[in-house]
């Protein structure tokens, strides 16, 4: 399990800080959307739109952070397209029901103590629904509604308690500070690492790639089946091999293991460099698909 706890290591480092960025990003959005419209536009305008602005930022690139790990880079492009909507979407209301909340509210005097309250409330929810939406884009991104709702889920968990020490440091942080882009740069990381690192780090069957330009990278397997093959659509895109066809095979659960089933499109499919048509995978087996070289894993 060296191997796996390598990767675990660099994938670790990489998910950081591209989730960091993704977090100073959003940040920084926010704060120059806010500076080119409060002076032009109503203050509920100015609200919704650096709500959305800090949305794409954040949601865009934290939900492309694994696509961008594995240089899928077209797949990185719809992905953060999907969940980037998503999260113009959340900020616009989230940041709107906000205004408008505070407009109501305000009628009756001052509320000053009321709003520092609600901002225990509303920053952990708004980054939980955030979270949410990078985990729903990185699944309907690649119609795989089921990838989706499990990581959205686990963003809307993740997002939201990671949401309170950022309140914490947003309390510190006026938004003209350094402290500000650093905080949200702290939970565009944690978050990056909770949500594709830890979803490795507890697999129970995965694939390693071990030759090529994608040596050392692996993939989780979940779910009934598992496409591998040259187009990015596939769960396992192989994109920088050659010999390998658009839908080259499937990984199929059976029962306690997954079996692997050539898709008979003309390229062949090696199992401990045997030819195979289809066969039940072990831990330890070798799968040879055109010039790449991957590993089946089964945690004991």
């Amino acid at each position: 399990m060296n191997w796996m706890n390598d990767s675990l290591k660099r994938l670790g480092l990489n998910s950081l800080m591209l989730g960091a960025l993704s977090g100073v990003w959003g940040a920084s959005l926010y704060r120059g959307m806010d500076w080119l419209t409060a002076s032009y536009l109503s203050s509920a305008a100015s609200t919704v739109l650096t709500g959305m602005a800090m949305g794409l930022g954040l949601c865009a690139l934290l939900a492309s952070v694994e696509d961008l790990y594995n240089r899928f880079w077209r797949r990185a492009g719809k992905t953060a397209l999907t969940a980037g909507l998503l999260g113009l979407v959340v900020g616009g209301a989230g940041f709107g029901l906000a205004w408008l909340l505070l407009t109501v509210f305000s009628a009756g005097g001052d509320i000053s103590s009321g709003i520092g309250a609600a901002h225990w409330v509303f920053i952990p929810l708004l980054m939980g629904l955030f979270g949410g939406a990078a985990g729903m884009g990185s699944g309907l991104s690649v119609w795989r509604p089921r990838r989706g709702a499990r990581r959205g889920l686990t963003g809307l968990g993740a997002g939201a308690l990671l949401g309170l020490p950022l309140t914490a440091l947003l309390a510190l942080a006026p938004e003209q500070g350094w402290l500000f882009e650093a905080a949200f740069a702290s939970w565009g990381a944690l978050m990056a690492l909770t949500m594709f690192w830890g979803e490795r780090k507890t697999v129970r069957h995965w694939l390693r790639i071990l030759t090529g330009p994608g040596a050392d990278s692996f993939f989780p397997l979940r779910g009934s089946s598992v496409t591998l093959g040259k187009l990015e659509s596939n769960d396992i895109p192989l994109l920088y091999y050659q010999e390998i066809f658009p839908f080259h095979c499937q990984l199929r659960w059976e029962a306690d293991h997954y079996k692997i089933v050539d898709r008979e499109q003309g390229g062949m499919v090696l199992v401990n460099y045997r030819q195979i048509h289809e066969q039940d995978l072990k831990h330890g087996d070798l799968v040879k698909l055109g010039t790449a070289l991957l590993q089946y894993g089964e945690a004991s």
